[in-house]
């Protein structure tokens, strides 16, 4: 399913980041609090200094995720240098966190809906996939 040069890619961008930011649409469900998860243990494992952000908390149901107490309303540091945003199909719907996730250099998007627009550097829009976490698991 994923294009491998877009792997590649992701990889490099990844690679290349000092400061990772993650974040998620507005009233996280379990799809976008559970692939921002996936993607924010991923990048613990390989090194990477990261952060989730999200306009609104963590739903009291999906507290019981590991670390879903990471997921902040603001970043607790600046200068990030990409983001990492999931399950999001407009910007508009990042909320007050949009300016946030927008200072980063680049941009990289997973996501299972049509996008209304075409945010990012690099895109992972397969919108015949179930999930947004069915894209980040591949």
């Amino acid at each position: 399913m994923i294009v491998p040069s877009d792997a590649a890619r992701f990889t490099q961008m990844v690679d290349s980041a000092q400061d990772i930011l993650i974040s998620m649409h507005l009233n996280p469900d379990g799809d976008a609090i559970g692939s921002a998860l996936a993607v924010f243990h991923y990048l613990n494992d390989i090194g990477k200094s990261c952060e989730i952000i999200c306009s609104h908390p963590t739903p009291m149901n999906l507290k019981f995720l590991p670390v879903s107490e990471k997921i902040r309303q603001e970043p607790e540091r600046a200068g990030h240098d990409l983001a990492i945003v999931l399950d999001l199909d407009s910007l508009e719907r990042l909320g007050r966190t949009r300016p946030m996730i927008q200072e980063c250099p680049q941009m990289i998007l997973i996501d299972h809906h049509v996008p209304k627009e075409e945010p990012g550097d690099l895109r992972f829009v397969y919108p015949e996939e179930p999930a947004a976490a069915s894209i980040v698991f591949e």
